[in-house]
């Protein structure tokens, strides 16, 4: 993840067990966030419920959201219903960031929802194992048995 700042706490990660989330970050990687999602006991990985980042001139406040129906499956991490604390990490990023981005690992329609429901918030990034493409079969041999360019 090149160049990336934030990783949010999604099914992925909770399925990878809080010992390896751990082992990530003592290799120095992305800070973990999540309004919602929670170790379920110490010692854990240490989760950001969200924080504020400048880049270039602009700051930029974050935080992230799982449903608890994906995260409910790893014993090593709970889920609280995320719309009320998102509801409260939107407001406090607000008080100190120019932006708000909210990682959004849900269906796109609980996206869509965080959008209209969420006063503050500026852009989502949703990704989900329903997302559009992600269970597209492989694209088609061409005829010397070798695959096919991937479709932009």
């Amino acid at each position: 993840m090149a160049g990336g700042i934030a990783m949010n706490v999604g099914p992925s990660e909770t399925n990878a067990g809080s010992a390896f989330l751990r082992s990530l970050q003592e290799e120095g990687a992305v800070p973990l966030v999540s309004a919602n999602v929670r170790p379920a006991a110490k010692p854990g990985p240490s989760i950001a419920r969200s924080f504020v980042r400048k880049v270039g001139s602009i700051r930029i406040g974050i935080t992230g959201i799982a449903t608890p129906e994906d995260v409910g499956t790893s014993e090593d991490f709970v889920a609280l219903e995320y719309g009320p604390v998102l509801i409260d990490e939107v407001a406090a990023l607000r008080a100190s960031a120019e932006v708000v981005v909210v990682l959004a690992h849900s269906s796109r329609n609980d996206a869509l929802d965080l959008a209209r429901l969420v006063e503050g918030i500026d852009l989502i990034v949703h990704a989900s194992r329903d997302a559009e493409g992600f269970d597209e079969p492989p694209p088609p041999e061409s005829s010397d048995g070798r695959s096919s360019p991937a479709r932009a």
